[in-house]
């Protein structure tokens, strides 16, 4: 029977859909350390419910504030379940970086697979050292096991992840991204598209998520252009104040605050558009969840999940980081309602591709 540890940081929405549905699988040994119940920079508090075998690993922090901590008895805990299938989600944390070190130089009979986000965070929220160079010269030091260690398996989250580690290894990479359980966000309300359209945004307030973009469109669009939306600003973050001044002025604008995911389903239900200038995300699985209710997508193309699932004009649109690109695209939607309903309906066909579903089959692929 094939034994499978995954060690991962925390029970995190992007991943525990998907380990609920690979423990189904009667024919293998399936477990999951998670390493920390929370980071800093996280803000829910109510997770989605761990259905599959797991372990919260004990840990000691080196710095709370920056996040940095590691797990001393790791190794005790790998040998007592002793995988024949281990697979490691993180380069840069302690614990995960001693494994991928202990694994290439001193043991070498397991099967060792790295799935992982495209390393290098711009804008970090959270950093860890803050010079730039610094981390430049660790992350060197951190991609050493991955580079050099040829048994090593690499899945990529994402072409973006894909790309940048064929490159740095000379040798193949999977893609395997995240997947979700797609009848959370079914939506059977039929949208519209009458009176003010709805457009919804929901993140962090930061510049990685281009909310600073927003605020400039915002800000310094047509009034009356503008008065044909109804805009709802889910979530928190350094440009909130900034925000509510603008809430306070116009009716077009409606602050929600903090949300806790389990109610997610209910804005991208009550919504017609979702908007998304990010400057960066691995991934960004708020694009697959809104792809599923059927929310029409604008996303710029530094966003992994926008990269790989989304088709210009066809089940979504591609955005600029810019305030004149997202004018150019709501004034298109504003010209062009009668065909909002074919693309909606396209971005639930291609939510399915990311649905736990065939992530289950792809994933027991992947393992052979």
């Amino acid at each position: 029977m094939k034994k499978i540890l995954i060690i991962t940081n925390i029970p995190s929405y992007h991943q525990v859909d998907l380990f609920n549905k690979l423990s189904e699988n009667k024919d293998v040994e399936l477990l999951v350390f998670y390493l920390l119940k929370k980071t800093v920079d996280r803000h829910w508090n109510n997770e989605f419910t761990i259905l599959h075998p797991h372990e919260f690993i004990d840990y000691k922090h080196i710095s709370q504030r920056r996040g940095v901590y590691y797990n001393p008895s790791i190794l005790k805990k790998i040998k007592e379940f002793n995988p024949n299938h281990l697979i490691l989600t993180q380069y840069a944390n302690i614990t995960q970086q001693f494994l991928l070190y202990y694994y290439w130089l001193i043991k070498k009979n397991v099967n060792l697979f790295f799935w992982s986000e495209k390393p290098g965070i711009p804008h970090y929220e959270v950093p860890i050292i803050k010079s730039r160079l610094i981390r430049e010269f660790f992350r060197k030091i951190s991609l050493l096991p991955i580079i050099k260690n040829k048994k090593l398996k690499i899945w990529g989250i994402g072409n973006k992840s894909v790309t940048y580690f064929e490159k740095i290894t000379h040798s193949k990479a999977e893609n395997f991204p995240y997947y979700l359980d797609i009848k959370r966000f079914t939506c059977t309300k039929k949208r519209t598209y009458e009176g003010k359209i709805k457009v919804l945004f929901a993140g962090k307030f930061n510049k990685r998520k281009g909310f600073d973009i927003l605020l400039e469109f915002l800000k310094t669009s047509n009034k009356k252009f503008l008065e044909n939306f109804k805009f709802t600003f889910i979530g928190t973050g350094d440009y909130e104040h900034h925000l509510v001044a603008l809430k306070d002025q116009f009716n077009y604008i409606n602050f929600e605050g903090f949300v806790e995911r389990q109610e997610m389903p209910l804005f991208y239900n009550s919504n017609d558009i979702f908007l998304f200038p990010g400057r960066y995300d691995g991934w960004g699985m708020v694009i697959n969840e809104g792809m599923a209710s059927g929310l029409i997508m604008l996303g710029s193309k530094n966003i992994g999940a926008v990269e790989d699932c989304l088709i210009d004009g066809v089940n979504g649109f591609l955005i600029q980081e810019n305030k004149n690109s997202i004018q150019d695209k709501l004034l298109w939607i504003l010209n062009n309602k009668k065909e909002l309903e074919k693309i909606s309906i396209n971005a639930k066909q291609t939510s399915i591709q990311n649905d736990v579903f065939n992530g289950y089959k792809r994933f027991y692929k992947l393992i052979g």
